[in-house]
């Protein structure tokens, strides 16, 4: 399965992928390295998804707020689109749309968008819909075959402050069940850059 598209596009893909405001792209060259994120910076870096095969494809940065996880995934991103050629959605989990039935069914097909970043999970008001919602897309991308990167606050180990806490039993469980299915876990440590 080859997702690849010509390289002329990159400016639309960027414009379409929902990363760098007015332009301004996070990139790895620009990240605030530490001994505490470094190992996640090198996963980054180094990340090469496996479409199709059965394996773990996407990654989970999980770790305190400001240590650079979505940094991290939107220089990923951008670093596919501009590299490779191959699109990719940032969308953070307060927007992922509830009523909009049609524009669910795309953030699942990884023929419309083959890498899908789902940025501070556990930030987006919790409902049954907004639950399920979140469900049904990492679901059905793994089983489609296509990518998720998520980024979160919370552990998705079961442990205070973890996914399944913060979702409770029912949706937790089965959220990060498929999180931990769909993604190789990266944990992120370090200060909160926000405020040095």
């Amino acid at each position: 399965m080859t997702f690849e598209r010509n390289l002329e596009d990159v400016e639309e893909m960027l414009f379409e992928s929902g990363i760098g405001a007015n332009g301004n792209y996070k990139k790895f060259s620009d990240f605030d390295l530490s001994d505490d994120n470094r190992a996640a910076f090198e996963k980054a870096k180094s990340w090469m998804p496996s479409w199709g095969d059965g394996s773990r494809p996407g990654l989970l940065f999980y770790g305190p707020a400001g240590t650079g996880k979505t940094h991290l995934a939107e220089s990923l991103l951008y670093s596919w689109i501009v590299t490779r050629g191959v699109f990719g959605m940032f969308l953070p989990t307060v927007k992922i749309p509830r009523g909009d039935s049609d524009a669910i069914l795309r953030l699942m097909d990884p023929e419309e968008i083959p890498i899908l970043v789902l940025d501070d999970l556990g930030a987006e008001k919790l409902t049954e819909r907004s639950l399920e919602c979140t469900y049904s897309i990492i679901s059905e991308r793994l089983r489609l075959g296509g990518v998720v990167i998520a980024t979160t606050n919370y552990s998705p180990h079961k442990e205070e402050n973890s996914l399944v806490e913060k979702y409770g039993d029912e949706y937790g469980d089965r959220i990060v069940g498929r999180l931990r299915e769909a993604c190789a876990l990266v944990p992120v440590g370090g200060k909160d850059w926000r405020f040095e």
